[in-house]
């Protein structure tokens, strides 16, 4: 990977991330926890999301493993369920907050990357692809108009199954 497509993954990366865990706690600042807000955790610096094992300890050793597949996660934001105006339809909304905003993120980087690439700005190839191709639904890995996925994206959707609430692999 070329350094200008490893740093553009290493940005989309900390965003997606820092976005993924405060995204709840706006949630719940909303419908009236105010628990992210008071500990200074709703926030999209990335710094008071850092944990030392799954973003710091656990990617870089999957890196220096040579592992095809790179994993790591942050510190959750504290919810506090009793606070919530409602609590059992609240805690469900502060739950999906952040898979919801990972589904927006990917759709919106999805009509980027396709943008891009029926205008001729990028081509499968390209730095510009690859990045963008991080957070997407990979135009090129499924099926369309009858068209089969490559023995490429085969195994990388064999890759990509998870497990359990702390994303690991199966």
């Amino acid at each position: 990977m070329n350094p200008v497509t490893a740093l553009g993954v290493g940005v989309i990366a900390v965003v997606s991330i820092t976005s993924h865990e405060a995204a709840p706690g706006f949630m719940a600042d909303r419908l009236g926890d105010p628990t992210a807000r008071e500990q200074g955790r709703l926030t999209l610096n990335p710094i008071p999301h850092i944990d030392l094992f799954f973003t710091i300890l656990l990617p870089l050793f999957l890196i220096l493993s040579g592992s095809g597949f790179i994993f790591g996660g942050a510190k959750p934001v504290p919810v506090d369920v009793a606070r919530l105006r409602n609590p059992r339809r609240d805690w469900a909304l502060v739950g999906a907050a952040g898979p919801g905003l990972n589904v927006l993120m990917a759709i919106g980087l999805t009509a980027i990357l396709s943008a891009a690439t029926l205008m001729g700005v990028a081509d499968r190839s390209s730095s510009l692809t690859e990045i963008l191709a991080v957070g997407t639904l990979d135009p090129y890995s499924i099926r369309r108009r009858g068209r089969r996925r490559t023995p490429a994206a085969d195994v990388a959707l064999r890759r990509s199954r998870w497990c359990g609430a702390r994303a690991v692999p199966c």
